[in-house]
């Protein structure tokens, strides 16, 4: 999935290591993208100077249940410029 929004191959590699050790081993998750403009919503960010091009990508993690709906159209990192790119994930807990 980090593949389709434009993550490079640090990038997957960062968010994998960092992710495996926090998440119980014993329970699978599925990981819902919320992209920059819902972010933004509850989350604002401002900086100095502005940047040519933000792109903020979160995902919310809950056990799985069911299997989820494919992503269809990611927002894709843009690296032009001055750029910004954040990430983070929220976990739900069972």
């Amino acid at each position: 999935m980090l593949g389709q929004y434009g993550f490079n191959e640090k990038e997957t590699a960062e968010f994998i290591d960092y992710w495996v050790s926090p998440l119980p081993g014993d329970v699978d998750y599925v990981f819902y993208p919320q992209e920059t403009g819902a972010v933004e919503q509850v989350m604002p960010l401002i900086i100095s100077p502005e940047p040519d091009d933000v792109m903020r990508i979160w995902f919310c993690a809950e056990p799985l249940i069911s299997a989820p709906a494919q992503v269809t159209s990611p927002e894709k990192i843009v690296r032009e410029g001055f750029y910004v790119v954040e990430w983070g994930v929220m976990v739900k807990d069972k």
